[in-house]
């Protein structure tokens, strides 16, 4: 938290985390309620170029959810469907990976654009 410099006006409290006193408690993820979240696990398991697709297709999706373009639950549609069309989405070389981000965030935008018209 503003590493590396720390905030003078934070209570001293909050400029100092002991870690050992931190206490985390997790729950098995509710993938009806969060539907990226498999997908997201899905594009780490294809690898290659299909994350950077998945996250194209996501910032895409959400832009037009911020603008009041795209329904919330329309999200993860738009997400899982460029995935789809996106196959294997290359090899992971940089130019590859601006190739398939711009690719995926074309056919993200058109799927929106769809969504918008319907």
């Amino acid at each position: 938290m503003h590493w590396p410099f720390r905030s003078e006006s934070m209570p001293a409290s909050a400029r100092s985390i002991c870690v050992p006193s931190v206490r985390l408690d997790f729950e098995r993820p509710d993938h009806r309620r969060f539907p990226c979240l498999p997908l997201a696990y899905a594009a780490l398991r294809a690898g290659r170029g299909v994350p950077a697709a998945m996250n194209a297709a996501n910032e895409i999706a959400v832009d037009a959810f911020l603008a009041g373009r795209l329904a919330y639950l329309s999200i993860a549609r738009v997400v899982e469907a460029v995935m789809a069309r996106m196959g294997s989405a290359g090899d992971a070389s940089i130019e590859e990976l601006e190739a398939v981000d711009a690719e995926a965030r074309a056919l993200a935008g058109a799927l929106v654009q769809s969504a918008e018209a319907a």
